[in-house]
């Protein structure tokens, strides 16, 4: 199973990564930290917090939607599903 995770240009230039990843074995976005901090251990701590829900001010869209009309963290990922972060100050520019 792999999971497309988008994350902005700018912030992936910060940590070292592609904006675009390929995540391979989650089954909910809570379950994508530990795949992501196993290979971007940066990454992982600007988007989850330690209790491996996210940081307030990301926001997280599953094939479009905003999951928090979904079931937030807690949201089923399935084989080609498209992750899309957001960081909540880029609503502001």
């Amino acid at each position: 199973m792999t999971i497309q995770l988008q994350i902005p240009p700018r912030v992936a230039a910060g940590i070292g990564c592609d904006p675009g990843l390929r995540i391979d074995d989650a089954k909910s976005l809570r379950e994508m930290r530990g795949s992501v901090a196993h290979q971007w251990p940066a990454l992982a701590g600007r988007l989850w917090a330690d209790d491996g829900g996210s940081r307030p001010q990301i926001r997280w869209f599953v094939n479009g939607i905003d999951s928090r009309y979904l079931h937030q963290m807690d949201t089923r990922l399935f084989d080609g599903d498209l992750v899309v972060v957001i960081p909540e100050t880029l609503w502001d520019e």
